[in-house]
Order: C-alpha cells, then sequence, then structure tokens
C-alpha cells in the first residue's frame, strides 16, 4: 500500500507526456507543409533575400511549430544536434516533441525498473538509459539510411548520366531519376527538386543533401557537380568516373567488413558473456542473486562490472574498426 501513491503519480505522469507528445504531434504534423509546398512549386523568380530566407524555414522546420519556442531553441547547439540527428533518420519530429519521447522513456524505464526490483537506486539508474535509448534508436535509423542511400547511389549517378548524354538538362536528368529510383535516394534528389523550385540555386540544394545524408561517397558526388557548374566541362563523363570510384569504394568497404568479421563478433561476446553469467546465476542462486542485488557490496560490484565490460566492448571494437 505504501507504494500506491508512488505508482500512481508515475502513472499520471507518464499518461500527461504521452498526450502532450500526440498533441504536439497533431498540431505540428509537417504532411500539410509539404502538400502546400508541392501544389504550389512552381519555378518562380524571387529576390535573394527572399531566396535564403525561405531555405533557411526549411532547414529549420524541425525546431517546433511555434515561432517563439523555435527562436529559442536555436540558440542552444543541443538543439541543432538533435535537429541534425532528426533529419539524418528522417523522423519528421520537432525537437520539443523529441525532447518529450526521451523524457516518455525515461519515466516508463524509471517505473518500471522501480517497481519489478524495489531498489530506488535502479531506477535513478534506468533515467538516463532511457534518455538515451530514443537517440540510439535515431541513430541506428540514421546509419541503415545512409547505407540504404550508398548502396544507391552509384546507381542513381549511373541514370543521371545517362540522362544527361540523352539531352537533358541537369534539373531535368535529377527528376528523371526520381522516376526510376526507389527510396530513400528517390526522397532525397524530391526534395532537391522542390529546394530550387523555391528559389534555392541547384548545388546550394546539394549541399544542403549532403548534410542530410553524412557520406563521403556523396560528397564526391556533390564537389564533381559544384566544380562543373563552377568551371565547366563534360558533366557526364565526370559522373561517370565518380561512379566507378564509388563502386570500387564499395568493393573496398565489402572486403574490410568480411576481413573484420571475426575480431567484430569476438567483441560482441566478451562483452555480453559477462551479463549472460549474472542473468544465469542470478537466476540459478538465491545466495549470489541476494548478495548481487541487496547487499551494497554486490551492488558496486555490478557498477564496476558493467563499467569495465563496457569499456572493454568500446576498445574491442575500436581495434576491429578499420579506417579507408
Amino acid at each position: 500500500m505504501s507504494n500506491t501513491p508512488i505508482i500512481f503519480a508515475a502513472t499520471a505522469f507518464i499518461a500527461v507526456l504521452a498526450a502532450v507528445i500526440g498533441i504536439s504531434a497533431l498540431v505540428g504534423r509537417r504532411s500539410a507543409m509539404t502538400r502546400r509546398l508541392t501544389e504550389h512549386a512552381v519555378p518562380v523568380a524571387v529576390n535573394e533575400a527572399k531566396r535564403l530566407d525561405r531555405v533557411h524555414i526549411l532547414k529549420e522546420q524541425n525546431l517546433s511549430v511555434f515561432g517563439v519556442v523555435s527562436a529559442i531553441l536555436s540558440r542552444f547547439k543541443p538543439a541543432q544536434t538533435a535537429v541534425g540527428e532528426l533529419t539524418r533518420a528522417n523522423v519528421w519530429l520537432t525537437v520539443p516533441q523529441y525532447l518529450l519521447v526521451r523524457c516518455l522513456v525515461a519515466a516508463i524505464l524509471f517505473f518500471v525498473a522501480r517497481t519489478v526490483t524495489g531498489i530506488p537506486l535502479f531506477g535513478i539508474v534506468a533515467i538516463p538509459i532511457g534518455l538515451m535509448l530514443p537517440r540510439i534508436a535515431l541513430l541506428v535509423l540514421a546509419h541503415r539510411r545512409r547505407k540504404a542511400f550508398e548502396g544507391q547511389l552509384a546507381e542513381a549517378i549511373d541514370l543521371l548520366v545517362g540522362a544527361l548524354r540523352a539531352g537533358y538538362g541537369f534539373l531535368q536528368a535529377i527528376e528523371s531519376v526520381t522516376k526510376e529510383i526507389p527510396d530513400p535516394m528517390r526522397q532525397e534528389l524530391v526534395r532537391v527538386i522542390e529546394q530550387v523550385n523555391i528559389g534555392s540555386p541547384p548545388v546550394t540544394a546539394l549541399q544542403e543533401m549532403s548534410t542530410r545524408i553524412s557520406s563521403y561517397d556523396l560528397a564526391l558526388f556533390v564537389t564533381a557537380v559544384s566544380v562543373q557548374r563552377s568551371v565547366g566541362g563534360n558533366l557526364a563523363e565526370v559522373l561517370e568516373n565518380i561512379a566507378a570510384t564509388i563502386r570500387e569504394r564499395r568493393r573496398i568497404r565489402a572486403e574490410v567488413k568480411a576481413i573484420t568479421t571475426g575480431p567484430r563478433v569476438s567483441s560482441y561476446i566478451l562483452g555480453l558473456f559477462p551479463l549472460g553469467l549474472m542473468i544465469y546465476f542470478s537466476a540459478t542462486d538465491d545466495a549470489y542473486r541476494s548478495l548481487m542485488l541487496h547487499e551494497t557490496i554486490g551492488k558496486m560490484m555490478l557498477g564496476f562490472a558493467a563499467v569495465w565490460s563496457l569499456i572493454g566492448l568500446f576498445l574491442s571494437s575500436a581495434v576491429a574498426k578499420v579506417e579507408y
């Protein structure tokens, strides 16, 4: 009975956070804005100042749907970092919504750890873990999206080269590529076309794409296009060489991944082995479970073991990582 007020307060807090996230998501839906931009995205002549302002609005859209909140968040570097992570993961949440999600996950983990174990310390430890889980999920999504994008880049450049040699202009060639290739490449090229339609220079739109997709291969492509549009030259031939370079880098990347499979798997096993042992002994040995989960010395030992296991996992992963 003594835990009833705590359970009630935690449940109410989680419910309020979930309601706030839902309401803010309904208020700040991006789909309506995208639909309006698509309907009115036509080439128009605008002066340089207005063009820069409108592109800036697109860049800062993930801060907040409210101008005052957006102006405040724009002064903080963590908010800018969150915008970059959300954009690279292609998750259309605003920064306040993202922060609310992190708080909600932290509250849920705190409530679960506190209720299941009955140890307040475990609930406190669960809070930073809950705060980091949404960010880890964003990083994983961004990594997968970047890998999928890089896997399509050489094919997209080949289609672009074919369109250029068929007599299309550069923007017309990009538009033709969007009809032949799936997401995420199609989605990014459509964004480039949308930005150009509202007044952004093509090179600037491509550079914005390279900020959304952190890829060295994409940087090669954008640099080649930028140089060609500045000094001239045979763009189709340059892009053909870029496509060959990207394919060669992809082949080398696959070889490196195959060679380092053994050390990477070993690092994962060594990192998970102590956790597996702890779970096994806790489930089979009452004395071990009582000592580790209810005694101060046991909690200290678990903390040291977790820290050193994470350090070992990090070092072994760093050794297996190859820069090329």
